[in-house]
């Protein structure tokens, strides 16, 4: 069995909107899927630096990590995979939102 570590991002800014993304319909993990920004961690990568680098990555916003929201974990028997997750509730510190390849759009 293998197991990988993931965090997402639960961005709400100061009028309590929650930042949520579509995934592109070109994107290997999830195409066409609405969620949050996040991914796995990096080998060697805290959590908490793995959502900052995440949502920079996906999305081109600093944040500001508050608290973890929720841990989950999901099994994907075909694979052989155990996915453990990590939810982090996040305040944006910037606004400029610009997506990266694996997403078509915001809301």
């Amino acid at each position: 069995m293998n197991f990988q570590v993931v965090v997402k991002a639960i961005i709400i800014d100061e009028k309590d909107n929650l930042l949520i993304v579509k995934r592109s319909e070109n994107d290997k993990i999830n195409p066409e899927r609405i969620t949050v920004p996040g991914g796995f961690i990096n080998f060697g990568e805290k959590p908490k630096d793995a959502v900052k680098r995440e949502v920079k990555e996906e999305i081109n916003l600093d944040v500001e990590i508050t608290k973890v929201t929720s841990v989950w974990t999901s099994i994907i028997k075909e694979e052989d995979l155990q996915i453990i997750g990590i939810n982090y509730l996040c305040k944006p510190l910037t606004k400029n939102i610009l997506l990266n390849d694996e997403l078509s759009e915001y809301l």
